[in-house]
């Protein structure tokens, strides 16, 4: 889900209207809305929808994962997440997200 371009193509075609960019964590995007620092958020869904906003689900995406071919999970044809709890995981990301997302 890259949206960049549509938002650049938006900035420059309706510039009376202010957009501004800010990346962060799910949960620093999530306490941004709270406190009104945001005025949008997209985001992927971690929790159940909160009737103080608007929600929309615009999009809906097949999760991948790389595994060693010596992994007998390698020869299923498809998985369930919960087929995956104790395999042990990387995750790619910065320092600050990192436990929240291996809570997750």
């Amino acid at each position: 889900m890259n949206y960049l371009k549509q938002f650049l193509y938006f900035q420059k075609n309706i510039p009376a209207v202010d957009v501004q960019i800010s990346v962060g964590s799910h949960e620093e995007l999530y306490h941004a809305m709270e406190n009104g620092v945001i005025d949008l958020s997209l985001n992927d869904r971690r929790r159940a929808f909160s009737d103080a906003y608007n929600n929309m689900v615009l999009a809906e995406s097949t999760l991948y994962i790389e595994i060693s071919t010596k992994n007998p999970l390698s020869k299923l044809h498809g998985l369930e997440i919960i087929d995956l709890k104790k395999t042990p995981c990387i995750l790619v990301m910065n320092q600050t997200s990192q436990k929240e997302e291996q809570e997750y």
